[in-house]
């Protein structure tokens, strides 16, 4: 008996819209699950190195409550050199408990107020936020010559008080390699069980239909 051209076509159109919204909303949770994990993974020593040299310039601890565009102290100057001297650190921004930057290597960024940016609600709470995907944000507008890797938000401490909140911008070639192939593998397994599984079920219901034929078949013979 000829397949019916209509439940047929229902059924591929039907299975093809599942795997077409389906498979992006698989993928993009994995890639985002994978690239946390490795930034988590990456990232496990970048706070103990940070606080490990804020430690050593704890006299800059009264700079956080100036306010914004107050003249860089020379132990602050040090403090910032030596945080860009970590492997990777390219940038780096500095917040009050409030929100305002109050020091930046991009001068025009200095007073001006981002308190409703998530990664810094998050540091300012006391826990090390993270970014990375990259985005623009509006605070970044005049970063894009540069590709972002991972923004690091950092509380900072005097005794159990926070105070501020460091952002270190981080740009490791292995880590954004690793991100990339990572991405790019998921994204083609999918691709291709997708594939292979829409056509197995094409096939299963071909194959269903045929049995299901044959056995209405027998029955009219009986």
């Amino acid at each position: 008996m000829p397949v019916k051209k209509k439940p047929f076509t229902y059924f591929a159109v039907i299975s093809l819209l599942m795997f077409v919204i389906c498979i992006p909303v698989l993928g993009k949770a994995l890639v985002d699950g994978v690239n946390d994990q490795l930034t988590k993974t990456h990232l496990r020593m970048l706070p103990e190195t940070v606080r490990t040299i804020f430690d050593q310039h704890r006299e800059v601890s009264h700079w956080f409550l100036q306010p914004p565009g107050t003249i860089l102290p020379e132990s602050v100057a040090r403090l910032s050199e030596g945080l860009l001297n970590i492997p990777g650190v390219f940038r780096l921004k500095v917040w009050d408990n409030h929100g305002t930057i109050l020091w930046s290597d991009h001068t025009e960024l200095i007073g001006k107020n981002f308190a409703q940016n998530h990664h810094f609600q998050v540091a300012s709470n006391g826990k090390v936020a993270y970014n990375n995907e990259g985005f623009r944000k509006s605070e970044n507008q005049t970063e894009q010559v540069e590709r972002i890797v991972v923004e690091v938000y950092i509380p900072v401490y005097d005794g159990n008080r926070i105070i501020g909140v460091l952002e270190l911008y981080e740009s490791d070639k292995e880590l954004s390699s690793l991100m990339v192939r990572s991405t790019k593998t998921i994204w083609v397994s999918l691709a291709v069980t997708g594939i292979i599984l829409y056509l197995l079920m094409l096939a299963a219901y071909l194959l269903s239909h045929d049995i299901v034929a044959e056995l209405s078949q027998k029955r009219m013979r009986t």
